[in-house]
């Protein structure tokens, strides 16, 4: 919806939209198609800023920061959740400031 602003005896002829921007309601989603073309992002896992190629995921973002929290991981013992606390998938596509936690299970595994 566009609708013309006008001040009382001035003259334009250009028109501004009030049509709002859709929100990303997930921040860890990347839906952008100018980061289709970045070599490489910034995203945070615990709290460090970690450069991650693209496209970037959970895994490949994690593999970045810290292999041995890859391998805790891929063993069940931690997961991954992004700023609010939602838990995420290894494949979940990330975009530039994505922040990411992982959480390691402090549950000891039985023999």
């Amino acid at each position: 919806m566009e609708r013309r602003i006008h001040k009382p005896g001035a003259s334009c002829n250009h028109a501004v939209s009030l049509r709002a921007p859709i929100a990303n309601h997930s921040p860890a989603v990347n839906n952008s198609p100018s980061m289709a073309h970045a070599t490489s992002v910034t995203v945070f896992v615990n709290e460090r800023p970690t450069l991650v190629p693209a496209p970037a995921t959970v895994l490949r973002a994690v593999e970045a920061q810290d292999e041995a929290l890859l391998q805790q991981l891929r063993a069940g013992k931690a997961y991954v959740t992004d700023g609010r606390g939602i838990r995420l998938q290894g494949d979940t596509a990330l975009e530039a400031g994505a922040i990411l936690r992982v959480v390691v299970s402090a549950r000891r595994q039985e023999p």
